[in-house]
């Protein structure tokens, strides 16, 4: 339980911390963009169904692990307590609650999810089993039920050089044909899942494995990581879906976050001015021309994340934050506005 949590820190620590102050809400840097941030849904702990359960376990605490927004800009939220995920509407409305899959101490694991443009809804779970440690589970707003879907993947995925599972290092991605992705954050390899909103043969999933990791626009990242300060290989390349080159992104600045729909990159880096650390999200078009700036300060969270961390980028190029604290699980909106 404790090393997920330390591999979300350590790994992508520019990407988990979320912005607190109202003072952090205006530092926005932009090249030739601007994004204007506003509260978009903030809901209380509590019984009812619109609240969110708060737990401590273990020293850790457990609410809102993770979460992931729709095509039309609707906001998903799984409650790692409750064992459901909570629907709201683009303008920050409740909608409702949605079947899942409960976490289960010593059982299974919910680590992250994501939406196929016709709204389904696919949970990836790790299970303490040293031979088959991930499961997929589907559901949607309109189930009753939730359907396991056997996924085959291999014994080497998301495990460090010495063969040791490192927990949290996978994350679902899905694109604009209702193909869903394993990814490795660990080496950064993808294994294709479901095949426009069909599983696949095990067969087909063990031979799906590929370099780099595809995005909502179909294009692919293809990312090697600097694994020390002394290390001079880095390489981030956005190719095609042929795996043509688009573009060689190796002296940008950051890890690679996504694209959005128009196949903008977005990258996040930890940054420091005055001895005042904050993260720095930077937008590129796809000929690696930066577009916008966006700085948050960095502060910790009280709740653990899982998933694709507290900042995801949305289709249209949005940025979204997930704030869990004590008082309340809140989620701000960052839109571009020019």
């Amino acid at each position: 339980m404790r090393h997920s949590f330390v591999f979300a820190l350590v790994l992508l620590v520019f990407w988990v911390v979320p912005c607190c102050s109202k003072a952090g809400r205006e530092q926005t840097v932009s090249a030739t963009e601007t994004y204007k941030p506003r509260d978009l849904i903030e809901t209380q702990y509590g019984e009812k169904e619109n609240e969110f359960g708060f737990e401590d376990y273990d020293g850790e605490y457990l609410g809102a692990l993770f979460f992931t927004v729709g095509t039309d800009g609707d906001v998903y939220i799984y409650d790692g307590v409750k064992g459901n995920i909570k629907l709201y509407a683009n303008n920050g409305t409740f909608v409702k609650t949605i079947k899942a899959v409960p976490w289960q101490v010593g059982v299974l694991f919910p680590q992250d999810m994501t939406l196929t443009p016709n709204g389904d809804i696919y949970i990836l779970c790790e299970i303490p089993d040293p031979e088959h440690r991930y499961e997929l589970f589907l559901t949607g707003p309109g189930s009753d039920t939730v359907k396991s879907v056997p996924i085959a993947v291999p014994w080497s995925f998301c495990r460090d050089e010495t063969g040791y599972r490192v927990y949290s290092a996978a994350e679902l991605v899905s694109d604009q044909h209702g193909d869903i992705y394993l990814k490795d954050n660990l080496k950064w390899k993808s294994l294709k899942l479901v095949a426009k909103g069909k599983p696949m043969s095990a067969s087909a999933q063990s031979s799906s494995l590929q370099e780099g990791v595809v995005t909502w626009s179909g294009r692919v990242l293809s990312y090697v990581p600097r694994r020390s300060k002394t290390d001079s290989e880095r390489k981030l390349m956005l190719l095609d879906e042929t795996g043509g080159l688009v573009k060689d992104m190796s002296d940008l600045r950051g890890h690679p976050l996504g694209t959005d729909s128009s196949g903008n990159v977005y990258l996040g880096s930890l940054e420091s001015v005055e001895n005042a650390p904050f993260v720095r999200m930077a937008k590129y078009s796809p000929d690696g021309s930066l577009l916008a700036v966006v700085n948050f300060p960095r502060s910790r969270r009280l709740t653990m994340t899982y998933g694709k961390g507290s900042r995801i980028v949305g289709i249209d190029g949005s940025i979204y934050e997930m704030i869990g604290a004590r008082e309340s699980v809140k989620v701000r909106k960052w839109e571009h506005v020019r």
